[in-house]
Protein backbone atom coordinates (compact mmCIF):
# COMPACT_ATOMS: atom_id res chain seq x y z
CA UNK A 1 0.00 0.00 0.00
CA UNK A 2 1.41 3.27 -0.78
CA UNK A 3 0.22 6.89 -0.21
CA UNK A 4 1.36 9.78 -1.23
CA UNK A 5 0.82 13.25 1.08
CA UNK A 6 2.26 16.45 -0.03
CA UNK A 7 2.74 19.04 2.95
CA UNK A 8 3.50 22.72 3.11
CA UNK A 9 6.20 23.15 5.58
CA UNK A 10 6.16 26.49 7.59
CA UNK A 11 7.90 29.52 6.08
CA UNK A 12 8.69 30.31 9.94
CA UNK A 13 10.83 27.44 10.33
CA UNK A 14 14.59 28.93 10.72
CA UNK A 15 16.02 25.98 8.84
CA UNK A 16 15.26 23.80 5.97
CA UNK A 17 15.56 20.21 8.13
CA UNK A 18 12.54 18.14 9.02
CA UNK A 19 11.52 18.09 12.41
CA UNK A 20 12.16 14.68 13.39
CA UNK A 21 10.66 13.70 16.42
CA UNK A 22 8.28 16.57 17.07
CA UNK A 23 4.78 15.16 17.68
CA UNK A 24 2.55 17.46 14.54
CA UNK A 25 -0.77 17.82 15.72
CA UNK A 26 -3.87 19.12 13.68
CA UNK A 27 -4.85 22.51 14.70
CA UNK A 28 -8.56 21.77 15.09
CA UNK A 29 -10.98 20.44 17.90
CA UNK A 30 -11.93 17.28 18.41
CA UNK A 31 -14.84 15.83 16.68
CA UNK A 32 -17.98 15.22 18.23
CA UNK A 33 -17.99 12.47 20.71
CA UNK A 34 -14.31 11.87 20.34
CA UNK A 35 -11.38 13.27 22.43
CA UNK A 36 -7.92 12.31 20.13
CA UNK A 37 -7.01 15.04 17.72
CA UNK A 38 -5.33 14.03 14.72
CA UNK A 39 -1.43 13.98 15.11
CA UNK A 40 1.88 12.48 13.20
CA UNK A 41 5.06 11.43 14.44
CA UNK A 42 7.98 10.56 12.57
CA UNK A 43 11.22 9.69 13.74
CA UNK A 44 14.73 9.78 12.10
CA UNK A 45 14.85 6.29 10.93
CA UNK A 46 11.52 6.99 8.82
CA UNK A 47 8.98 5.11 11.33
CA UNK A 48 5.96 6.87 11.57
CA UNK A 49 3.26 6.82 13.94
CA UNK A 50 -0.40 8.23 12.65
CA UNK A 51 -3.04 8.96 15.35
CA UNK A 52 -6.27 10.32 13.57
CA UNK A 53 -9.93 10.51 15.17
CA UNK A 54 -11.08 7.12 14.96
CA UNK A 55 -7.79 4.95 14.49
CA UNK A 56 -4.08 4.61 14.72
CA UNK A 57 -1.16 3.27 12.93
CA UNK A 58 2.33 2.83 12.10
CA UNK A 59 3.84 2.85 9.23
CA UNK A 60 7.69 3.95 7.65
CA UNK A 61 7.99 7.50 5.98
CA UNK A 62 10.26 8.71 3.51
CA UNK A 63 11.37 12.18 3.76
CA UNK A 64 12.27 13.95 0.33
CA UNK A 65 14.24 17.16 -0.44
CA UNK A 66 10.79 18.58 -2.07
CA UNK A 67 7.66 18.90 0.36
CA UNK A 68 6.91 15.24 0.14
CA UNK A 69 6.13 12.55 2.61
CA UNK A 70 5.89 8.99 1.26
CA UNK A 71 4.38 6.61 3.17
CA UNK A 72 4.95 2.96 2.79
Amino acid sequence: MLLLVAVSLSPAIADDSFPFGTTLMLDAAPMRGSKRVPMLEIAEDGAASIDLWCASATAKAVVSDDPTLEFV
